[in-house]
Order: structure tokens, then C-alpha cells, then sequence
């Protein structure tokens, strides 16, 4: 009799540890979604002979179903001296409407369901004694990646996604000035 009891208390605990397990498990989770695919055009904010400044608008959207935290967002910029050496480009992220004017990223909570934009601002300088004009008309297409640190119910992890900048997107800044 008490060993039927104890049986059955045994499995009353594995089921409700078992619900415990399922229903933390079924949790709606962050999904922070980076859309480069769907960037804006690169806009020309200055241009001299020394520096080019641009800056490409990319939306990202959470589209889980609890909220997350981008903890920090940064650029890195594919454009390898052996690649070509007569330009360098260095980038920032920043929200849309929190413009900063230091390198830093201000974390924010991306609620659930819901979207905004990114403001990735570069400079361009020329190297090599080149000018800005000469030194842009040579570049080639540069891959460019978002990284972003994330943050929900689950460990921090990283997000990186690409995009190309067209060499023909700078071209049309000195070309037209």
C-alpha cells in the first residue's frame, strides 16, 4: 500500500516537473531581426578633399513574441588594403533618432512586435596622396557587416549580417559634385 503510494507521488513529480520543463520551454522568445536586404541608399551628409561622410538607414524588427535588448552595435568594414589601399572607411551605429557623436552605442529594449532603423554613418578618406574624387572613382564594391550583441531570456549572443556598398553608390557623390 505505501509503495503504491509512493509510486504514484513518484509520478505526480515527474509530471509536474515534466509541465514545468514544457511550459518554460514554450515561452515566447526575443527574435531581433537585422533587414539589410532592405537598406536605404547611401546619402552624401559631407564631402571634401579630405573626408566623405555617408550614412545607410537599416531597419531591424523583433519579431518574437517577448521582448529583447541590443546591448551593442558596431560596423566592420570588409575593405582590406591588399584589396585596395587608396581608401579607408570606418563606421558607427546608432539609432534613427538617438544621434550620438562619440563611437558609443546606447542599449535599448526592442519590445515585442515591434521595429525601427538604424543609422550606420562612415567616413571615407582617401590614402596614398590620392584625392577624395580619384580615390573614390577607383573603389571596388566593399562588404560591410552589422554586428549586434543581443540579450533576452536566453545568454547573450551575437548577430552579424552583410551587405554590399556598391562602388556605384560613392561614385555618384563625386560625380555629381
Amino acid at each position: 500500500m505505501i509503495i503504491g503510494l509512493f509510486k504514484i507521488l513518484f509520478w505526480i513529480i515527474v509530471l509536474g516537473a515534466a509541465a514545468i520543463v514544457i511550459y518554460i520551454w514554450r515561452q515566447p522568445k526575443e527574435k531581433i531581426e537585422v533587414m539589410q536586404d532592405d537598406r536605404t541608399k547611401a546619402k552624401l551628409l559631407e564631402m571634401s578633399e579630405k573626408i566623405m561622410i555617408f550614412e545607410i538607414e537599416v531597419p531591424y524588427k523583433n519579431v518574437g513574441g517577448e521582448e529583447g535588448v541590443i546591448l551593442d552595435a558596431y560596423t566592420r568594414v570588409y575593405l582590406p588594403e591588399e584589396q585596395y589601399a587608396d581608401l579607408q572607411i570606418r563606421g558607427k551605429v546608432n539609432l534613427l533618432n538617438v544621434p550620438r557623436g562619440d563611437d558609443y552605442f546606447e542599449a535599448f529594449i526592442v519590445k515585442a512586435s515591434s521595429e525601427g532603423e538604424l543609422r550606420l554613418t562612415f567616413e571615407a578618406t582617401p590614402k596614398n596622396n590620392k584625392s577624395m574624387r580619384a580615390a573614390i572613382l577607383g573603389m571596388p564594391n566593399v562588404d560591410i557587416a552589422i554586428i549586434l550583441e543581443l540579450r533576452g531570456r536566453e545568454d547573450l549572443y551575437s548577430e552579424k549580417k552583410v551587405f554590399t556598398l556598391t562602388a556605384k553608390e560613392l561614385k555618384k557623390f563625386v560625380e555629381e559634385n
